[in-house]
């Protein structure tokens, strides 16, 4: 069309010029729109598609990365490193609610009982548990336990900030059960209370022996974790009870979790824990009292260390006036007279720690004991402890009451055992400002990441904006360009109208010449009239 245009638009300006009238200027500017003008639309199109190309092709992985810095964020990976297991939860944060995305379990036997042998154990387990990709992409937390680990509450005489640190440090050291010289602690303050019209501090206090924590370390340093937080497992446990239930009118209650070697009770009153005690028997002192021979029908069945666990975890606590047998001829009764002695001094352990706190707390008696842990999904255990202590005792079953991914399926651990997780449950729902036993040196190491990201995220920003100010330049200097090129190209077409327009001046002169010529040679070779009267 353009083409066409062009044509009719040049014939017109030749014929003017053969014409010999004068160049009118609408006609070379028309020859000119013709061939360099387009529509308005067509060129701001164009424009518009060339700088989103070019801005795509250069900003495409920068804003990738930025918007993947923003908008991913790290979950909680809750770690509990167990006697005989190593679980873990991982929690996320989706569509503004936390929802537990992975679990796992890995049960390990250590045959070699030595301090060596039993973290190499551990550092087994955890290896085959925990990827690489795990560690990376969330904030790991875990918990410690034992007679060298301590939490409790406090009231102490209100004190400026200036003498507030050192007050609660020397209240938190002289009722601690190990050295203070060789102790991490750490506290915060719950709030302001008044007992008799005196206003006092309560402040929540957490304790352990430097070499627990450096155990526990030494095992997470050698496969290249380092966790964000430490905290101790009776506080893990309280924190399950207290966010799980946050909405519920149970105010008053006590969690057990029976561990392998260790179990703890923890108190809340009003939703604060008020007491927390360790019970220095679990699961494995059940198993243990079971191995020995035991006399049959059949004869003489000896029961070691494996068997032992397995009819545990198959028949629980069986009824001692049962008759039914196992396969092999092992009479339940006699199963149940084994673990006798055994679960008998758990139920005595939590009947002296219910007595004391009713003692020395003036609080109601819980109103309901929940029991955690793997031991506690013993067949019949709940029943057994509920008529000894005479209150009402339930199996605590996280999984009822947070969010758990549609990923994980029926047949995974977590939802067949979720007792089992009360403990990294707890710990993943740990407040970001509570108690924390990593070592100072160490609390850092999460900000200084921080700092990093930050000046990272900065630096991508500088680079996109460096770079896109640099591309609408290059944009700039390349429409400047074919504007100036266009120019160009038109005046030298311009060029070439003029120069036919000046050959063909030329022509009309030298016609214009030999017309007169012509003329002249017509006027003197003409006869005069005189002559051609005289002729006739």
């Amino acid at each position: 069309m353009l083409d066409k245009k062009r044509e009719l638009a040049t014939n017109k300006l030749l014929e003017v010029l053969r014409s010999g009238t004068a160049i009118d200027e609408e006609d070379i500017a028309e020859v000119e729109t013709v061939e360099t003008v387009k529509k308005p639309d067509e060129i701001e199109i164009e424009e518009v598609s060339e700088k989103k190309n070019f801005l795509f092709l250069i900003g495409e992985n920068l804003v990738s990365k930025i918007k993947s810095a923003i908008t991913t964020q790290k979950g909680i990976l809750a770690l509990d490193i167990g006697s005989n297991s190593v679980k873990y939860v991982i929690f996320r944060k989706i569509g503004g609610e936390i929802v537990l995305t992975d679990s796992g379990c890995k049960n390990f036997n250590v045959y070699d009982k030595s301090p060596q042998g039993i973290k190499e154990a551990r550092i087994s387990a955890i290896s085959e548990l925990i990827t690489k990709d795990m560690v990376e992409n969330n904030n790991i937390i875990t918990s410690i336990y034992g007679p060298n680990v301590s939490i409790r509450r406090i009231t102490m005489p209100k004190v400026n900030k200036k003498e507030l640190h050192d007050a609660i440090l020397w209240n938190a050291k002289k009722d601690l059960p190990f050295s203070p010289e060789t102790a991490l602690i750490d506290y915060y303050v719950v709030g302001e209370i008044e007992e008799k019209g005196v206003p006092k501090l309560e402040v929540f206090v957490g304790a352990a022996d430097n070499s627990v924590v450096e155990e526990h370390l030494n095992i997470l340093k050698s496969l290249d974790i380092i966790p964000y937080k430490i905290i101790a497992v009776p506080l893990a446990v309280f924190n399950c009870y207290v966010n799980i239930f946050r909405n519920s009118k149970i105010e008053d209650g006590a969690i057990i979790d029976i561990g392998a070697e260790n179990s703890y009770i923890v108190f809340i009153n009003e939703g604060k824990l008020q007491f927390a005690r360790e019970i220095s028997t679990g699961g494995n002192d059940i198993t243990k009292e079971m191995i020995g021979s035991i006399s049959t029908s059949s004869g003489i069945i000896k029961i070691d260390y494996r068997k032992a666990e397995e009819l545990k975890v198959k028949y629980g606590i069986p009824d001692e006036s049962s008759f039914i047998q196992t396969p092999d001829g092992i009479p339940l009764s006699q199963i149940s007279s084994l673990m006798r002695p055994v679960i008998e001094r758990i139920l005595n352990q939590i009947q002296r720690s219910l007595d004391y706190f009713r003692n020395k707390f003036p609080y109601n008696d819980p109103d309901i004991i929940y029991l955690s842990g793997g031991t506690s999904l013993l067949k019949n255990f709940d029943t057994f402890l509920s008529e000894g202590l005479g209150k009402e005792v339930r199996i605590f079953d996280p999984k009822k009451y947070i969010k758990v991914s549609e990923t994980i399926p029926e047949e995974h651990i977590f939802k067949k055992s979720s007792p089992l997780f009360a403990v990294a449950i707890g710990m993943a729902l740990e407040p970001k400002d509570g108690l924390n036993l990593l070592p100072e040196e160490l609390k850092i190491i999460p900000l200084l990441k921080l700092q990093k990201k930050i000046i990272k995220l900065a630096a991508i920003f500088l680079f996109l904006i460096l770079s896109t100010a640099s591309a609408l330049a290059y944009l700039n200097f390349k429409k400047s360009s074919d504007e100036l090129k266009n120019i160009r190209l038109n005046q030298g077409k311009l060029g070439s109208f003029f120069q036919q327009y000046s050959e063909l001046e030329n022509k009309k002169k030298i016609e214009e010449q030999n017309i007169k010529r012509f003329l002249n040679c017509l006027l003197y070779t003409s006869p005069s009239p005189r002559d051609l009267s005289t002729s006739r």
